[in-house]
């Protein structure tokens, strides 16, 4: 259920998994640090907003906000492969309706490529959540938002000419780029700090942990 409900784990979860064949001392003490964290915030829920229609009879929560995706990546992150790890998540309503976090399945040559898998993986989610909202006809969007920290990374989709930076990136994630120009994908820069999904791919301060929190409707139940 933690995966499915507090999306506060997933980066700590996914990283101690990847140890479950031959967990050490570190692994134990730092699981035990997550069943702490877990036991303090139990009564933590997801919360969305909910609007109603003129004749007060049909909730209209997802007219309010459109569909808005976070994109992070933390560059060459896991120190045994040097491979990156991916975060994303999706609010809808004014909470987190999903998010993911993923280890890289290749080496990223720059943190530009490695923003870019991210991205990828969050347009690819961001067309089937969008796809599910409409077949739903809950709302029609034309295009959904994704917001990135890294301005490299949503220049490169916004205007895809291959230089000697970036000519390393493979042609497959370059998909994202025919979104934009379809304009089915709407990208935009966001400062680190304004970054909901940076405590998905690493370990964050605290009060940067309560805020991305607080953004995505994680609030804790009376």
């Amino acid at each position: 259920m933690v995966s499915c409900t507090r999306p506060d784990l997933s980066f700590s979860t996914g990283f101690l998994s990847r140890f479950m064949e031959k967990p050490g001392l570190n692994h134990w003490a730092a699981l035990k640090r997550v069943l702490r964290y877990l036991k303090y915030t139990r009564n933590m829920v997801l919360t969305y907003k909910a609007y109603f229609g003129a004749d007060n009879s049909k909730i209209q929560a997802w007219l309010s906000t459109p569909l808005q995706g976070w994109t992070d990546a933390d560059w060459g992150g896991d120190i045994d492969s040097s491979r990156s790890t991916s975060g994303f998540l999706f609010t809808f309503a004014g909470g987190a309706i999903a998010w993911r976090t993923k280890k890289q399945a290749t080496v990223a040559l720059s943190s530009t490529e490695a923003e870019y898998i991210a991205a990828t993986l969050t347009a690819k989610e961001g067309l089937w959540i969008r796809s599910i909202i409409q077949e739903l006809d809950i709302l029609r969007i034309s295009k959904f938002r994704l917001w990135c920290d890294n301005q490299s990374c949503v220049k490169i989709t916004k205007n895809p000419k291959i230089t000697d930076q970036n000519k390393h990136i493979r042609a497959r994630y370059h998909f994202i780029t025919e979104l934009v120009e379809e304009h089915n994908l709407d990208i935009n820069y966001t400062p680190t700090q304004d970054m909901w999904a940076d405590f998905l791919t690493k370990p964050v301060p605290c009060i940067k942990h309560w805020n991305c929190c607080k953004n995505i409707g994680l609030s804790l139940s009376q």
